[in-house]
Protein backbone atom coordinates (compact mmCIF):
# COMPACT_ATOMS: atom_id res chain seq x y z
CA UNK A 1 0.00 0.00 0.00
CA UNK A 2 1.11 3.73 -0.88
CA UNK A 3 2.52 5.60 2.52
CA UNK A 4 0.24 8.88 3.48
CA UNK A 5 1.13 11.27 1.15
CA UNK A 6 3.19 14.18 2.41
CA UNK A 7 0.50 17.06 4.07
CA UNK A 8 -2.27 14.62 3.71
CA UNK A 9 -4.77 14.43 6.99
CA UNK A 10 -6.79 11.80 5.66
CA UNK A 11 -5.90 8.45 7.82
CA UNK A 12 -5.79 4.64 6.66
CA UNK A 13 -8.39 3.90 8.52
CA UNK A 14 -10.87 6.79 7.01
CA UNK A 15 -10.04 5.07 3.33
CA UNK A 16 -10.86 1.39 4.83
CA UNK A 17 -14.17 2.52 5.96
CA UNK A 18 -14.67 4.36 2.41
CA UNK A 19 -13.82 0.94 1.06
CA UNK A 20 -16.05 -1.16 3.16
CA UNK A 21 -19.21 1.18 2.82
CA UNK A 22 -18.90 1.25 -1.09
CA UNK A 23 -18.21 -2.40 -1.21
CA UNK A 24 -21.39 -3.19 1.35
CA UNK A 25 -24.13 -0.67 -0.69
CA UNK A 26 -23.02 -2.25 -3.99
CA UNK A 27 -23.25 -6.07 -3.09
CA UNK A 28 -26.31 -5.44 -0.87
CA UNK A 29 -28.11 -3.53 -3.82
CA UNK A 30 -26.85 -6.04 -6.55
CA UNK A 31 -28.39 -9.14 -4.44
CA UNK A 32 -31.76 -6.71 -3.49
CA UNK A 33 -32.07 -6.63 -7.81
CA UNK A 34 -31.59 -9.82 -8.59
CA UNK A 35 -33.36 -11.71 -5.30
CA UNK A 36 -30.34 -13.33 -4.60
CA UNK A 37 -30.84 -14.87 -0.34
CA UNK A 38 -27.23 -16.03 0.13
CA UNK A 39 -24.58 -13.63 -0.55
CA UNK A 40 -22.18 -14.65 -3.45
CA UNK A 41 -18.08 -13.90 -3.30
CA UNK A 42 -17.09 -10.83 -4.38
CA UNK A 43 -14.83 -11.56 -6.80
CA UNK A 44 -17.20 -13.62 -8.55
CA UNK A 45 -19.97 -10.62 -9.37
CA UNK A 46 -17.16 -7.81 -9.30
CA UNK A 47 -17.64 -6.91 -13.06
CA UNK A 48 -21.27 -7.09 -12.26
CA UNK A 49 -20.97 -4.21 -9.90
CA UNK A 50 -19.22 -2.18 -12.56
CA UNK A 51 -21.25 -2.34 -15.05
CA UNK A 52 -25.07 -2.70 -13.16
CA UNK A 53 -24.24 -0.54 -10.04
CA UNK A 54 -22.16 1.83 -11.21
CA UNK A 55 -23.16 1.93 -14.70
CA UNK A 56 -19.52 2.13 -16.35
CA UNK A 57 -18.56 0.01 -19.06
CA UNK A 58 -16.02 -2.35 -18.38
CA UNK A 59 -12.96 -3.08 -20.59
CA UNK A 60 -9.80 -5.18 -20.84
CA UNK A 61 -7.26 -3.86 -23.45
CA UNK A 62 -3.47 -3.36 -23.47
CA UNK A 63 -2.45 -0.15 -21.59
CA UNK A 64 1.14 1.65 -21.16
CA UNK A 65 2.87 -0.91 -18.83
CA UNK A 66 2.98 2.08 -16.33
CA UNK A 67 -0.37 1.37 -14.86
CA UNK A 68 -2.75 -1.53 -13.96
CA UNK A 69 -6.21 -0.24 -15.00
CA UNK A 70 -7.67 3.03 -15.96
CA UNK A 71 -10.75 4.77 -15.15
CA UNK A 72 -11.92 7.80 -17.94
CA UNK A 73 -14.89 9.69 -19.07
CA UNK A 74 -15.25 9.37 -22.45
CA UNK A 75 -18.49 11.44 -23.55
CA UNK A 76 -19.74 11.52 -20.63
CA UNK A 77 -19.82 8.03 -20.10
CA UNK A 78 -17.35 6.49 -17.36
CA UNK A 79 -14.94 3.90 -18.68
CA UNK A 80 -12.85 1.27 -16.31
CA UNK A 81 -9.74 -0.45 -18.19
CA UNK A 82 -8.08 -3.04 -17.16
CA UNK A 83 -4.76 -3.95 -18.69
CA UNK A 84 -4.58 -6.20 -20.50
CA UNK A 85 -0.70 -6.62 -20.39
CA UNK A 86 -0.34 -6.77 -16.97
CA UNK A 87 1.36 -10.27 -16.99
CA UNK A 88 4.58 -8.08 -19.04
CA UNK A 89 5.10 -6.18 -16.06
CA UNK A 90 8.00 -6.94 -13.56
CA UNK A 91 7.73 -8.30 -10.04
CA UNK A 92 3.88 -9.19 -10.75
CA UNK A 93 3.59 -12.82 -10.07
CA UNK A 94 -0.54 -13.29 -9.76
CA UNK A 95 -2.38 -11.48 -12.92
CA UNK A 96 -5.64 -12.23 -11.96
CA UNK A 97 -4.70 -10.75 -8.03
CA UNK A 98 -3.81 -7.69 -8.98
CA UNK A 99 -6.61 -7.22 -11.93
CA UNK A 100 -9.28 -8.16 -9.44
CA UNK A 101 -7.72 -5.19 -6.64
CA UNK A 102 -7.28 -2.93 -9.72
CA UNK A 103 -11.31 -3.04 -10.72
CA UNK A 104 -11.87 -1.91 -6.64
CA UNK A 105 -9.20 0.73 -7.49
CA UNK A 106 -11.06 2.29 -9.99
CA UNK A 107 -14.26 1.46 -8.63
CA UNK A 108 -13.41 3.79 -5.53
CA UNK A 109 -12.54 6.45 -8.24
CA UNK A 110 -15.80 6.56 -9.37
CA UNK A 111 -17.84 7.85 -6.36
CA UNK A 112 -14.52 10.31 -4.59
CA UNK A 113 -13.51 11.86 -8.28
CA UNK A 114 -15.63 11.43 -10.81
CA UNK A 115 -19.15 11.45 -8.49
CA UNK A 116 -21.85 9.95 -9.41
CA UNK A 117 -25.72 10.47 -8.78
CA UNK A 118 -26.04 7.34 -6.75
CA UNK A 119 -23.70 8.00 -4.45
CA UNK A 120 -24.66 10.06 -0.69
CA UNK A 121 -22.09 11.92 -0.86
CA UNK A 122 -22.58 13.29 2.60
CA UNK A 123 -21.85 9.68 3.86
CA UNK A 124 -18.50 9.91 1.79
CA UNK A 125 -16.97 13.08 3.31
CA UNK A 126 -18.41 11.90 6.74
CA UNK A 127 -16.01 9.10 6.47
CA UNK A 128 -13.30 10.99 4.75
CA UNK A 129 -13.51 14.83 6.48
CA UNK A 130 -11.91 17.56 4.75
CA UNK A 131 -12.25 15.64 1.29
CA UNK A 132 -14.42 17.15 -1.25
CA UNK A 133 -16.02 14.76 -3.75
CA UNK A 134 -16.69 16.93 -6.87
CA UNK A 135 -19.07 16.04 -9.57
CA UNK A 136 -17.23 16.81 -12.49
CA UNK A 137 -18.57 18.19 -15.46
CA UNK A 138 -17.13 16.30 -18.29
CA UNK A 139 -19.28 16.84 -21.90
CA UNK A 140 -17.71 16.62 -24.93
CA UNK A 141 -13.74 15.71 -22.62
CA UNK A 142 -11.67 13.18 -21.26
CA UNK A 143 -10.71 13.03 -17.68
CA UNK A 144 -8.53 10.47 -16.21
CA UNK A 145 -7.71 8.48 -13.66
CA UNK A 146 -5.20 5.27 -13.30
CA UNK A 147 -3.87 2.63 -10.65
CA UNK A 148 0.20 2.90 -11.41
CA UNK A 149 2.21 -0.40 -12.13
CA UNK A 150 5.42 -0.65 -11.30
CA UNK A 151 6.96 0.79 -14.27
CA UNK A 152 5.20 4.04 -13.80
CA UNK A 153 5.80 6.73 -10.97
CA UNK A 154 4.13 6.34 -7.70
CA UNK A 155 3.02 9.91 -7.09
CA UNK A 156 1.77 9.68 -3.12
CA UNK A 157 -1.18 11.91 -4.06
CA UNK A 158 -3.81 12.13 -1.42
CA UNK A 159 -6.59 10.52 -4.41
CA UNK A 160 -4.41 7.69 -5.28
CA UNK A 161 -3.02 7.15 -1.57
CA UNK A 162 -7.81 6.97 -0.60
CA UNK A 163 -8.35 4.99 -3.93
CA UNK A 164 -5.45 2.28 -3.53
CA UNK A 165 -6.55 1.67 0.77
CA UNK A 166 -10.10 1.36 0.36
CA UNK A 167 -9.48 -0.60 -3.04
CA UNK A 168 -7.36 -3.34 -0.49
CA UNK A 169 -10.57 -3.44 2.20
CA UNK A 170 -13.21 -3.60 -0.32
CA UNK A 171 -11.32 -6.55 -1.81
CA UNK A 172 -10.44 -8.49 1.51
CA UNK A 173 -14.37 -7.91 3.48
CA UNK A 174 -15.33 -10.11 6.34
CA UNK A 175 -17.98 -11.63 4.69
CA UNK A 176 -15.86 -13.05 2.24
CA UNK A 177 -13.59 -14.55 4.80
CA UNK A 178 -16.53 -15.48 6.93
CA UNK A 179 -17.05 -18.40 3.61
CA UNK A 180 -13.27 -18.97 3.37
CA UNK A 181 -12.54 -22.41 5.28
CA UNK A 182 -8.67 -21.78 5.16
CA UNK A 183 -8.78 -18.41 6.68
CA UNK A 184 -11.22 -20.22 9.32
CA UNK A 185 -7.86 -22.48 10.01
CA UNK A 186 -5.46 -19.75 10.24
CA UNK A 187 -7.43 -17.97 12.62
CA UNK A 188 -7.86 -21.15 14.79
CA UNK A 189 -3.88 -21.42 14.88
CA UNK A 190 -2.27 -21.10 17.88
CA UNK A 191 1.12 -19.43 17.75
CA UNK A 192 4.22 -20.56 19.81
CA UNK A 193 6.86 -18.46 21.17
CA UNK A 194 8.26 -17.86 17.35
CA UNK A 195 4.87 -17.51 16.24
CA UNK A 196 3.04 -19.74 13.95
CA UNK A 197 4.32 -22.65 12.02
CA UNK A 198 5.56 -22.59 8.41
CA UNK A 199 1.73 -23.86 7.65
CA UNK A 200 -0.15 -20.26 8.08
CA UNK A 201 2.06 -19.08 5.24
CA UNK A 202 -0.51 -21.71 3.25
CA UNK A 203 -3.49 -21.17 4.61
CA UNK A 204 -2.77 -17.51 3.91
CA UNK A 205 -1.98 -18.28 0.46
CA UNK A 206 -4.94 -20.64 0.11
CA UNK A 207 -7.58 -17.95 1.47
CA UNK A 208 -6.03 -15.04 -1.07
CA UNK A 209 -6.86 -17.60 -3.67
CA UNK A 210 -10.40 -18.24 -2.58
CA UNK A 211 -10.93 -14.13 -1.89
CA UNK A 212 -9.16 -13.38 -5.57
CA UNK A 213 -6.18 -11.37 -4.08
CA UNK A 214 -2.63 -12.27 -3.74
CA UNK A 215 -1.19 -13.29 -0.69
CA UNK A 216 1.42 -10.66 -0.31
CA UNK A 217 -2.01 -8.36 -0.89
CA UNK A 218 -3.74 -10.00 1.85
CA UNK A 219 -0.86 -10.33 4.55
CA UNK A 220 0.19 -6.60 4.12
CA UNK A 221 -3.92 -5.47 4.49
CA UNK A 222 -4.10 -7.66 7.69
CA UNK A 223 -1.21 -6.47 9.41
CA UNK A 224 -2.09 -2.56 8.58
CA UNK A 225 -5.25 -3.00 10.17
CA UNK A 226 -3.18 -5.04 13.63
CA UNK A 227 -4.51 -8.41 13.04
CA UNK A 228 -1.04 -9.50 12.15
CA UNK A 229 2.34 -8.59 12.38
CA UNK A 230 5.61 -9.85 10.19
CA UNK A 231 9.05 -10.00 11.82
CA UNK A 232 11.73 -11.57 10.67
CA UNK A 233 14.49 -14.01 12.21
CA UNK A 234 17.58 -15.33 10.39
CA UNK A 235 16.61 -14.10 7.13
CA UNK A 236 13.01 -15.48 6.87
CA UNK A 237 9.69 -13.73 7.70
CA UNK A 238 7.78 -15.12 10.39
CA UNK A 239 3.97 -14.22 11.45
CA UNK A 240 3.00 -12.96 14.59
CA UNK A 241 -0.72 -13.09 15.93
CA UNK A 242 -1.88 -9.42 17.73
CA UNK A 243 -4.20 -8.96 20.36
CA UNK A 244 -6.76 -8.31 17.64
CA UNK A 245 -5.95 -11.49 16.35
CA UNK A 246 -7.78 -13.14 19.15
CA UNK A 247 -10.60 -11.17 19.08
CA UNK A 248 -11.66 -12.64 15.45
CA UNK A 249 -12.56 -10.53 12.37
CA UNK A 250 -16.28 -9.18 13.01
CA UNK A 251 -14.67 -6.14 14.53
CA UNK A 252 -12.83 -5.30 11.53
CA UNK A 253 -16.24 -4.14 9.88
CA UNK A 254 -18.63 -3.29 12.95
CA UNK A 255 -21.06 -0.50 12.70
CA UNK A 256 -20.41 0.47 9.17
CA UNK A 257 -23.44 1.77 7.64
CA UNK A 258 -24.41 0.46 4.19
CA UNK A 259 -26.76 2.89 2.58
CA UNK A 260 -24.04 4.82 1.02
CA UNK A 261 -25.61 4.07 -2.45
CA UNK A 262 -29.20 5.44 -2.45
CA UNK A 263 -31.92 3.05 -4.24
Amino acid sequence: MMSVPQGSSVSRAACWALGIQVREALVWKHMAEHGLRDRPLTKDIVDELIREGLGARLREEPLPLDRFAQTEVVRGRIEITINTRISEMPRVKDVAGVSYISKWHEIIHVPQDLGCRKVDRRLVEAALPGIETPVLRVAGRRVTFCRGGPLGRQRASTREFIAENAAYAAAIGVPDLRQCPAFSRFTALRAGRGGFSGWSWELLHQSADFLGVNRAALVRYLVHRGFVRVSRSRGRPRLMPTSNFYRGIGWLEVGLNSSVFAA
